[in-house]
Order: structure tokens, then C-alpha cells, then sequence
């Protein structure tokens, strides 16, 4: 069986996501649980490759990203390695801790949230240098692997991947971090024809306008330039548009959603049944995804 190498290069960092126990409100000081976890949107999409059919495929994961270089940031670095088998040896290491992510999740959706991603932006486009230093990452003369980033990348990072010529054949996969970060990868998307996963809020901010449904911003995402665009719209229906024209999905209604890391999980586990199951309809695939993505809202 082959070996398939996905490159992933983004933020990572710890996730402490607050959950009060009433409806929250501006300035509202409630009761309720916190928790703290592995997290940013690339660490999150590794983690979920590297569970996922693992008796159908034989997947080789590496993150490209920066951390700190404090105890927490040498347990997240072990944690990653081994208890997830993602290779972390290309990961860059700078002075001070690492980056970071504060949310507050109430009635099934996210409130309020800070994410930190100083070291990140220090490091810039010097975490894909791992890919230009290795030729054999192409084969005649195309690049042979896959690499998904997130918006949490710089813009002139961004600018930088749709500009060098060494990007040409790399089949760039898009995960939008967040409604304010999306509309940095316009550029990226429309030159590279990048595979793209965003929710509706970040469809419009990347397009300029607003969308009305995810259809619409999948159309429009694929007018764009994007070789595929895949939108999800909460419990309203998720659609993927590709050459293969579009095809939607009703999402599995979920109560008490834990909403971090869903999207997460559904760019990663649908990805992975496109490569396995490639004879799969489109419908099927994000019906696959959203199963994945619901078992992970309700545990």
C-alpha cells in the first residue's frame, strides 16, 4: 500500500474553550466548565487524518507550524508525536510559549473568541521551507503530495504561496480559520485553483459580498477560481461545488454542541474519503464527513 504524505501548515497551539451553563450575554460572569486541549485549525485536521481509516490507507502526516519552547509547548510537541503519530520534526521552536486560542461556546454556537498566533507570524514563510528544500516531494514534474494550510497564516505568507514559482503545481487545500482571517487567501485561491473549506461567513468575506446560502457561496467560491469549494452553513445544508457540478447535504442536528474543531474534523475526514473512496458520489462524501464531524460535536 502507498504511502500518501499530507503536509499541514498552519497554527497550533492549546484550545481553552468555556462552556457557561445558562445563556451567555455581553459581560454576563457565569458558571459553568472549562476545558483545555490540543487545538489550532491544522493541529486539529492532523489529529483527525491520523485517526481516520487507518486500515485503508497508509497516511504520513507533517505539520509545519511554530511553537514555543516553554515545558507546555515541549508536552504539546510529545503529545502530537506520540500520542497521534504526526510527524512534528520540521516543526520551528522560538523563544517564549506558544500560540494560543480562547472561545466561549453558548447555545450551540461560538460566542465570543481570541486566538494568539505571534509565533506563527514570526517564523512566516520560513515553515514550508522543509517542502523546498525536499525535490522529491515531485514526480514528473508534478507535486505529489498534499498540503492543506489555514488563514491563520500570515498575508504576506499567503502572498508568498501564490507568488514563488516552486508553488506552481502544488494542489493547495484551503481550511479558513475564521470570518476576520478568510478573505487573505482571495489571491492564493484564485491563482493557485485551490481546493477550499470555509463556513458561509467566511465564503462572503472572501468574496465581498454576502452570501444567502451555501450554494450560492460555493458557486460563487468555484466562479472564483477554486478547483473545489465545500460551505458549510451550521445546521443548514453544506454544499460542495467541483467540476463535477454540486452537491449538498443536510447536516445532523446536534444539541449541546461543543463547536470547535467540527469543521476541523469534517475538511479532514472528507478529504480522506475522496482519497479512499474515489467512486464515491459527492453527496456520499459529505454525508461521510458530517457523520464524523457530528461524532465529534456530541462526545
Amino acid at each position: 500500500m502507498e504511502t500518501i504524505k499530507i503536509f499541514c501548515a498552519g497554527l497550533i497551539g492549546w484550545d481553552t474553550i468555556g462552556h457557561p451553563q445558562v445563556l451567555m450575554h455581553k459581560g454576563a460572569d457565569l458558571p459553568g466548565s472549562i476545558t483545555t486541549n490540543i487545538g489550532g485549525v491544522i493541529a486539529n485536521v492532523a489529529i483527525t487524518l491520523t485517526n481516520s481509516y487507518t486500515d485503508l490507507i497508509n497516511l504520513e502526516v507533517n505539520l509545519l507550524s511554530c511553537i514555543g519552547n516553554d515545558q507546555k509547548s515541549d508536552l504539546l510537541l510529545s503529545l502530537l508525536s506520540k500520542n497521534h503519530n504526526i510527524n512534528c520534526d520540521n516543526i520551528i521552536r522560538l523563544k517564549g510559549s506558544t500560540d494560543g486560542y480562547i472561545g466561549i461556546e453558548s447555545d450551540q454556537k461560538l460566542f465570543a473568541a481570541v486566538a494568539s498566533s505571534s509565533q506563527l507570524e514570526k517564523a512566516g514563510t520560513k515553515i514550508f521551507e522543509p517542502i523546498i528544500q525536499n525535490k522529491l516531494n515531485f514526480k514528473n514534474g508534478c507535486f505529489k503530495d498534499h498540503v492543506i494550510i489555514d488563514s491563520n497564516l500570515t498575508k504576506k505568507t499567503l502572498d508568498f504561496l501564490a507568488s514563488d514559482p516552486f508553488f506552481d503545481e502544488v494542489p493547495f487545500i484551503i481550511a479558513c480559520a475564521s470570518t476576520f482571517k478568510a478573505k487573505k487567501v482571495r489571491s492564493l485561491l484564485i491563482k493557485r485553483k485551490c481546493v477550499i473549506y470555509s463556513n458561509l461567513e467566511e465564503a462572503s468575506a472572501i468574496l465581498g459580498r454576502k452570501m444567502a446560502c451555501s450554494t450560492k457561496a460555493a458557486d460563487s467560491l468555484f466562479a472564483l477560481g477554486a478547483r473545489e469549494a465545500i460551505v458549510t452553513n451550521g445546521k443548514n445544508k453544506v454544499s460542495c461545488r467541483s467540476v463535477n457540478g454540486l452537491a449538498t447535504h443536510i447536516p445532523t442536528l446536534a444539541i449541546n454542541s461543543k463547536i470547535t474543531g467540527a469543521g476541523d474534523t469534517f475538511l479532514a475526514v472528507h478529504l480522506l474519503s475522496k482519497l479512499v473512496n474515489n467512486k464515491l458520489s459527492e453527496q456520499t462524501h459529505l454525508q461521510i464527513a458530517d457523520s464524523k464531524a457530528y461524532q465529534k460535536i456530541v462526545n
